[in-house]
């Protein structure tokens, strides 16, 4: 059949005078495509209908475990919501789910919390309150197990879902047909995306049905498909089962396969690229580049550049990229992301795999398993396939342990009880010290407790059938991902506030029991009166006193011992599901909310202040340049936090600029690796740019920042965050 005259002028528009095709990216309508999606009741039920019919499914088979309940939820919510695609994008996934079945989960969570665990939350609701701990249910900062996805496609994971169900023991079979109603759930939402691409017959419709229909009947075989795959995927588990999928994969090992190089090859990453900002993920979506494989062969190739290129030319924020490196890593590599980085383009985060295999030999994990995993979420990591790390369970305050020792176990602002009774004075400051330690292992302790108590309920919270699926250790034992499927299913506790603490606890040292310039009780009552008519000593503490992050060995070294205490509570513990608890140093936007409950600090800081950032010193003390700060951070072991501990580094645009800048950029981010640093990210910036993007926010709408453990645009921070990265950026010098 020979094409039509619109057919063919259509084709003419899209070649340029070469002959070369050109093609079609309109970045507006990649970006914009959720907000007013062209949701069409022929290809599925209105929001309404649907819900009463999850409703139905609740009544008829109540009589059912929640496992099989929450399979017959999938089936019937991605068979029956409303999809819609957008012609101007190359993949589709969008579906009508109103995130019907996490409101689910969330009944069921609440039902927990009144029953099986109402005496434990209760025993643990001051730390909640007072934000001394926090410790519960993580169902998600984890990643299905991609390589298995993209080698079996959607065929594939049905058939041997099928083959194991063949033979399975009684007490495993609603395992199985539980994951086989979510994945004819699947087979349906992924058929009815086409159906309706194909009938838009607008832009790229029928080459997004041509992927779909392409995956409907085998494993991806192109990279379009792959990527496909991998967006349908996503969708269904982070919005629909609602497992919060917090990395796309090692993105340069698993598409390799499919990759040739040349415009259309750039083009589909572009595409990619702009779907994945157009997310909205306020946390970013994250993927990985980098790193080895279980032999140890560095995997940095062709595409590892390519992506890196093509996500600096599209000036985005999102994705955020996870890059793992090593001795072997590629310095022209290095210097490509770095010098993407001093370009402003600051969502990068490095992870360190000489750090990331200690913290895994600690657990007993064999370095050839471990060689093989990917970062998720903000840089915590996981063993591709084989692990489900739950890097969130449990939040670790330092600063609270300070208020505790000063205060009797209470807090200053409420005076709730969240710890044990400790007195309030001490005669010397080694007691003082080893009271803050014993406040921490209580803290500890009972966050292990109630994370396993929780853990141990999870299958009557959240079974996940469509993410259990994906592994091959659970499809073939019959076990759910949450209820120890895995060969690994560890739980992670992270400590934040270290620089506070270790900073209040040299200001406690030296103005009490050195130069005994007041007493301890004193010292409280000030810090209950949030420093009111005490400004100057205030400022002694804030300014003349020692401080952590300017290669003070003093202040280094208590940091170090501190980290190690908690670390040594932590590390190798059971957990609830049959796995260990892992330990991280980070704090993300903890800090801040943690901080608007915390009291007065030794060290200068006002009750209500955000507490310090991850490794990083406490705003503003770090007085000795990045060089000291980063070799304060290094002092504290790398292999200590197999969940993860993250830098932040700010530095002058003058710093880094030329080749010469570069060439010093390079030599720090290898001196940070050598040192042995779990993660490290960057953001290069002028404290005079950014006074300007705070006058004139409209000039500046693209301004990138590196914000805890994901990127953002700067104008949309408050004021305070705004002014704290000036302050940093002014003092960023190597």
């Amino acid at each position: 059949m020979q094409p039509s005259e619109k057919e063919q002028t259509e084709k003419k528009e899209q070649t340029d005078a070469e002959g070369a095709l050109r093609l079609p990216l309109n970045r507006e309508a990649i970006l914009s495509q959720y907000e007013n999606p062209r949701w069409n009741p022929s290809n599925g039920r209105e929001p309404e209908e649907v819900c009463a019919g999850v409703e139905k499914i609740l009544v008829d088979y109540a009589s059912l475990s929640r496992r099989e309940i929450k399979g017959k939820l999938l089936k019937y919510v991605l068979s029956t919501a409303q999809v819609a695609v957008c012609p101007d994008c190359l993949f589709a996934d969008a579906i009508r789910s109103e995130g019907l079945i996490m409101k689910i989960r969330e009944r069921w969570r609440r039902d927990s919390a009144r029953g099986v665990l109402a005496g434990i939350i209760a025993e643990n609701e001051n730390a909640r309150k007072t934000v001394a701990y926090h410790a519960g249910a993580d169902f998600g900062h984890i990643a299905p197990d991609w390589e298995r996805v993209l080698r079996l496609g959607i065929p594939g994971l049905i058939r041997e879902l099928r083959e194991a169900a063949r033979s399975a023991e009684e007490a495993a079979k609603p395992f199985y047909s539980s994951s086989l109603d979510a994945m004819e759930g699947f087979l349906s939402y992924v058929t009815r995306l086409a159906e309706t691409a194909e009938t838009c017959r607008e832009g790229l419709s029928l080459r997004t049905a041509s992927n779909l229909r392409g995956l409907l009947a085998h494993a991806p075989q192109t990279l379009e498909e792959a990527i496909q795959l991998i967006i349908l995927v996503y969708r269904v588990m982070e919005h629909v089962e609602g497992e919060n999928c917090r990395s796309l994969g090692r993105m340069d090992v698993n598409l390799v396969p499919f990759y040739r190089d040349g415009e259309e090859g750039r083009w589909i990453l572009d595409q990619m690229m702009l779907k994945i900002f157009s997310f909205g993920n306020i946390n970013n979506t994250p993927f990985c580049i980098g790193g080895t494989d279980r032999e140890g062969k560095d995997v940095t190739g062709l595409l590892s550049y390519r992506i890196v290129e093509e996500f600096e030319k599209l000036d985005i924020p999102d994705p955020k990229i996870h890059v793992r490196i090593g001795e072997k890593t590629p310095k022209a590599f290095l210097t490509a992301v770095l010098s993407s980085i001093r370009a402003g383009k600051s969502s990068f985060v490095f992870v360190n795999d000489d750090a990331v295999l200690g913290a895994y030999r600690r657990l007993g994990v064999p370095t050839s398993e471990a060689r093989d995993y990917l970062l998720i979420g903000c840089y915590e990591p996981q063993i591709c396939g084989q692990e489900a790390p739950c890097t969130c369970s449990g939040k670790l305050n330092f600063e609270k342990g300070v208020e505790a020792v000063l205060n009797d176990g209470c807090d200053f602002l409420t005076g709730l009880r969240f710890g044990p009774s400790c007195g309030r004075e001490y005669k010397d400051f080694d007691s003082l010290f080893a009271a803050y330690l014993a406040q921490l292992d209580f803290y500890i302790d009972r966050s292990v407790e109630k994370i396993s108590a929780t853990e141990r309920d999870y299958m009557n919270q959240n079974p996940s059938p469509f993410l259990s699926s994906t592994f091959a250790d659970c499809v073939r034992d019959g076990r759910d991902v949450y209820e120890g499927g895995l060969r690994y299913n560890n739980s992670s506790i992270s400590g934040f506030g270290l620089a506070t603490a270790v900073d209040s606890l040299l200001a406690i040292r030296e103005l009490v029991f050195r130069e005994k310039k007041l007493s301890l009780p004193a010292l409280t009552e000030i810090l209950k009166k949030n420093w009111e008519g005490e400004e100057s000593l205030r400022l002694t503490c804030l300014k003349k006193l020692p401080k952590y992050g300017n290669n003070d060995p003093d202040a280094d070294g208590l940091a170090k011992e501190i980290a190690e205490h908690a670390a040594a509570r932590v590390i190798g513990r059971k957990n609830g599901r049959g796995g260990l608890f892992r330990f991280a140093l980070f704090s993300v936007d903890w800090r801040i909310w943690a901080g608007k409950v915390c009291g007065a600090t030794p060290d200068g800081r006002f009750a209500g202040e955000p507490l310090s950032k991850n490794l990083s010193a406490s705003i503003g003390c770090d007085g000795s340049g990045v060089s000291a700060l980063i070799a304060s951070a290094t002092r504290i072991p790398g292999d200590l936090t197999a969940d993860g501990a993250v830098l932040d580094v700010v530095l002058h645009e003058s710093a880094v600029s030329g080749e010469e800048g570069l060439s010093a950029f390079l030599a720090l981010l290898e001196t940070w690796r050598e040192k042995g640093g779990m993660a490290v990210h960057f953001n290069v910036l002028s404290p005079e740019k950014l006074k300007e993007a705070q006058r004139e926010p409209e000039k500046y709408k693209t301004l990138q920042i590196r914000l805890c453990g994901w990127n953002v645009y700067f104008v949309n921070l408050s004021r305070a965050e705004q002014d704290e990265f000036i302050l940093n950026a002014g003092r960023g010098r190597i």
